[in-house]
């Protein structure tokens, strides 16, 4: 829980990288997240691309789908 705390902390104003994480958490896959969400599956690539960076620099790891 700490590390989702912290995870949610470094994407407090990205609205999509939020809406991403809590996609995972909830168990959904990227094609449920985008679906749920309205968001295009490109949106969804360049987001978790743009989130790896940030978790990598900051010493942290998303699970992959």
């Amino acid at each position: 829980m700490q590390e989702l705390a912290a995870i949610n902390e470094l994407f407090a104003d990205d609205a999509k990288a939020g809406q991403i994480i809590t996609g995972l958490f909830e168990g959904r896959s990227s094609d449920e997240i985008c679906a749920h969400c309205g968001m295009a599956k490109s949106d969804y690539d360049s987001t978790r691309k743009r989130m790896r960076r940030v978790l990598f620099r900051e010493g942290l790891r998303l699970r992959q789908p």
